[in-house]
């Protein structure tokens, strides 16, 4: 999940108000939301660079939820940087049919194309950079 609203103080404070009257453990990272939900965990990114027309686009819809592309959910890890996250690139960079150029190109706009990049040469994977 993505906040498409602009960083602020009182964004962030009222999600988590809200969050939180509805039960929720909500933890704040450097990438945005930790929501513990009893046996499901959410992550909520505060990245509006994920939610332009071509994340959009590439996302398929499940209901109201917009569910990104795998290219996406890697440069989404990669700005959450935490370990856990790492390992699932580690994995998600092993799939067959990946489109590189376009996981290149929005790593470069994330800033995390060095960090693709190391990964990707530790799983074998050679993206042109």
């Amino acid at each position: 999940m993505t906040i498409d609203r602009p960083f602020s103080v009182e964004v962030r404070d009222a999600v988590t108000r809200r969050l939180r009257d509805l039960g929720f453990l909500v933890q704040w990272r450097r990438w945005g939301f930790y929501v513990d939900a009893g046996a499901v965990h959410i992550d909520i990114n505060y990245m509006p660079l994920t939610l332009d027309e071509e994340f959009i686009n590439r996302s398929r819809a499940l209901g109201d939820i917009l569910v990104p592309s795998i290219e996406d959910l890697i440069i989404l890890k990669l700005m959450s940087g935490e370990d856990k996250d790492v390992e699932d690139v580690k994995k998600l960079l092993r799939l067959s049919n990946l489109d590189t150029h376009y996981l290149l190109r929005r790593s470069r706009d994330a800033g995390v194309d060095k960090d693709l990049l190391r990964i990707a040469r530790r799983v074998g994977l050679r993206i042109d950079g």
